[in-house]
């Protein structure tokens, strides 16, 4: 289309881009691959994290295109299979544009009891295509101190007054991603009471429901989850986990989920209180 040749053209807006990928995923019932791609592009362009109020119009948009250019392509055919295609992608845009009301849950729990694996896993299935933001604070702590994801930092990192600066940043990521119509999952320890009451007050402040995970372990088995990590962007450690074994977090009124189990069986039981199950 020599597209190359002229700026004008070839500019386009990176989300509206990101959003053909994302709709033909979630068409071809691959929820969770969508769902994670959108996570970790938020996670490393933190600024297209404005744009995301648009992204049922993008995606229903790229659905329209590709159910016309499928019907186009069936008009001239007898194959009847191009025709079912076409009604499958023109019935996905229509979808995408009806409203589903956003809702806050947060995942607590001290580090390697799974959270940020049962995010991921139950992220698909809440709000409006393609799921819930997550905001992880380990990946938001990188942000703040200007580094990729799974840069180690150092232990200076991790002051008083650095925790607070990263509860701030998401609670702010929370209000704004509810604002913009998305679910969200807040994904931190929330050893502290203050900070289990704050988040939760983002999403009553809006009139949303919120919910909040608290997932237990066994001690043993937070240790072996967190020495076998690799590639990720928590900087807990052995060290980290002795320390948080004798931290006083006070009443938690969240449903508390045990989590030593397999995380297909954490993320099912998740989901059946986030879905309508009992408290």
């Amino acid at each position: 289309d020599c597209l190359e040749f002229d700026p004008t053209l070839a500019t386009t807006d990176v989300l509206y881009d990101l959003g053909f990928l994302l709709m033909d995923l979630w068409a071809r019932g691959l929820q969770t691959q969508a769902n994670l791609l959108l996570n970790r592009y938020l996670d490393i362009s933190p600024q297209d994290e404005a744009g995301i109020a648009l992204l049922p119009l993008f995606l229903s948009i790229r659905a329209t295109i590709r159910a016309h250019a499928l019907a186009a392509q069936a008009a001239g055919t007898p194959d009847s299979d191009l025709a079912y295609k076409a009604r499958h992608y023109l019935a996905l845009a229509n979808k995408l544009l009806v409203p589903v009301p956003p809702r806050l849950v947060a995942i607590g729990g001290l580090s390697g009891t799974g959270k940020s694996t049962i995010a991921r896993l139950v992220a698909p299935c809440l709000g409006r295509a393609p799921g819930a933001r997550i905001l992880r604070s380990d990946v938001l702590r990188k942000r703040l101190a200007g580094v990729p994801p799974e840069t180690p930092l150092p232990s200076a990192s991790y002051t008083s007054t650095a925790n607070a600066a990263v509860y701030g940043e998401l609670e702010r990521l929370a209000s704004h991603t509810l604002h913009a119509g998305q679910a969200a999952i807040a994904d931190a320890v929330f050893a502290r009471p203050v900070e289990r009451d704050a988040i939760g007050r983002i999403a009553r402040r809006q009139g949303l429901p919120f919910e909040g995970i608290w997932l237990e372990a066994a001690p043993d088995l937070l240790k072996q989850r967190i020495t076998t990590r690799a590639n990720d962007a928590s900087d807990a450690d052995a060290v980290v986990a002795e320390a948080q074994a004798h931290y006083d977090i006070g009443s938690v009124d969240w449903h508390k989920v045990r989590a030593d189990g397999a995380r297909e069986v954490v993320a099912g039981k998740v989901r059946t209180i986030l879905l309508g199950g009992d408290r």
